[in-house]
């Protein structure tokens, strides 16, 4: 019985045999396709006004009513006439927003904005405030009042509005938390207006503000002012905010007549140094806060200069430091200041002139001082420091405690490349990180031009310079 024989032949020569008998061969490969719909909905901002009511009115002969069309019309009003209506805001958001209320008037009319019908808490008005989704807005009192500008026979108008944007934009370069007491600076632009702010507002609106903390958010290059005049303009007026620069630069700030970027912190300036928040607790007088933290900047070639040579009074040409000129309570961590110059009659430093202290104590007995000032992970690079009279000093002109040991805590901190000079050869007292001060300094891991000069934790009055240095210009480099 003869055998078959079976032949197995690839695909490949199957479709080559196929070719060769004249036969089209075809290859057919399995596949698939799938979709999804993907719908992008866009975030929903809306914060609304609804139609105002009139609460009350005192008018002379007119009368204040609700138009055909919702609005307020005020009829026949005349100077000292004014009325007072709420305007409720409703928030329809999807996501968090800044709003802020606020009123336009034409000449002739006053508005102010308040949150109770009683008058007697004014609202924020014009000042951007954070409101989380699903939080409705409360009402708002509108007084409007008719001046002795209001033209005979004529018209005004009162537009009151609200206006919203969704919560992480930066708005007018600076942006206010309530809720986190903080308030962020964006731009040079946002900085002046918190300047203008913190000097121009009543005393109760700034002191709302007080323990806040004003934090930037990009550097800033201060090359187009002149002659910066300080965070604060009103030399009546102290600073009382925390300061955080978070690891940013301020470029070139630039005074030619005064003693510091936050000019005096916690004091009333030029005057006594005596701060304007003082409490009275069991017949005692206190000053009424504890320490508050200027942290995290970089100083870049800045150069401040106190030209008047009157020492009669603190703060007149006394006193300078790129930081503040005279400081009460104030620590200061994670401060640079490099390529810099600083110049006052006496009591001159790289990071403040004066740490206020036992004088100022003893000229207001009914006063009592109880501050303690630290400095921590500062370092000053490059940097004259001059004195026309006399201590000057590579962080501290001078250093005045009331309480002794522990009044002043340098720590982590570095001196490198600077330049010391006193004008009076007889009244040297320079220091390489402070200039004077009388006890009380303490300090560790501290370093001039690399080198270190402490040895572990100690209270030394060598810290003022390690060793004072008298006599005429001297570099430590």
């Amino acid at each position: 019985m003869k055998k078959k024989s079976i032949a197995i032949l690839s695909a490949l020569a199957m479709a080559g045999a196929a070719a060769a008998a004249g036969v089209a061969g075809t290859v057919a490969y399995f596949n698939s396709h799938s979709e999804i719909d993907v719908t992008v909905n866009a975030a929903k901002v809306d914060v609304q006004a609804s139609a105002p009511t009139i609460v009350s009115q005192s008018l002379q002969y007119g009368k204040v009513e609700i138009a055909q069309d919702g609005s307020i019309a005020a009829n026949l009003l005349v100077p000292g006439d004014s009325f007072l209506i709420k305007v409720s805001y409703t928030n329809l958001s999807t996501i968090g927003v800044l709003y802020k209320i606020g009123a336009t008037v034409t000449a002739g009319l006053d508005t102010a904005i308040y949150t109770d019908e009683a008058c007697s808490v004014l609202a924020k008005d014009n000042v951007y405030t954070p409101l989380a989704v699903g939080v409705s807005v409360a009402d708002h009192y509108v007084k409007v009042t008719v001046t002795d500008d209001f033209e005979n026979g004529g018209t005004g108008k009162v537009v009151v509005g609200v206006d919203a944007i969704q919560d992480n934009a930066p708005i007018e370069g600076y942006k206010r938390d309530d809720d986190n007491k903080v308030v962020n600076v964006y731009s040079l632009e946002g900085l002046l207006k918190v300047q203008d702010y913190l000097s121009t507002k009543s005393d109760s609106e700034v002191n709302a503000l007080d323990g806040y903390t004003l934090t930037l958010e990009n550097d800033i290059d201060l090359s187009s002012i002149e002659n910066w005049q300080g965070l604060i303009t009103n030399k009546d007026r102290a600073f009382n905010l925390n300061f955080d620069g978070k690891g940013h630069t301020i470029k070139k700030l630039t005074i030619t007549n005064g003693t510091g970027f936050i000019d005096h912190f916690g004091s009333t300036g030029a005057g006594d140094g005596i701060s304007n928040k003082i409490i009275e607790k069991n017949g005692e007088r206190y000053q009424a806060h504890g320490n508050y933290v200027f942290k995290n900047v970089v100083f870049d070639n800045a150069h401040v200069v106190n030209l008047d040579v009157n020492t009669g009074n603190l703060g007149a040409g006394n006193c300078a430091g790129v930081v503040a000129g005279m400081t009460l309570g104030l620590d200061l961590e994670g401060v640079t200041v490099k390529n810099s110059y600083v110049e006052a009659y006496k009591w001159v430093g790289g990071l403040a002139g004066y740490l206020m202290g036992v004088e100022e104590q003893a000229a207001h007995p009914s006063y009592n001082y109880q501050f303690q000032h630290v400095i921590k992970d500062c370092h000053v690079e490059n940097t004259t420091i001059k004195a026309r009279h006399y201590r000057a000093g590579g962080f501290v002109g001078y250093a005045n405690p009331y309480s002794g040991e522990g009044y002043l805590n340098i720590t982590d901190s570095s001196v490198t490349g600077c330049t010391l000079e006193v004008a009076d050869q007889g009244e040297g007292d320079r220091g390489w990180m402070v200039a004077t001060s009388y006890n009380g300094l303490k300090g560790s891991n501290l370093k001039v031009n690399g080198i270190a000069i402490t040895a572990g934790d100690q209270a030394v009055d060598e810290i003022k310079v390690f060793n004072p240095l008298k006599g005429n210009s001297v570099a430590i480099k």
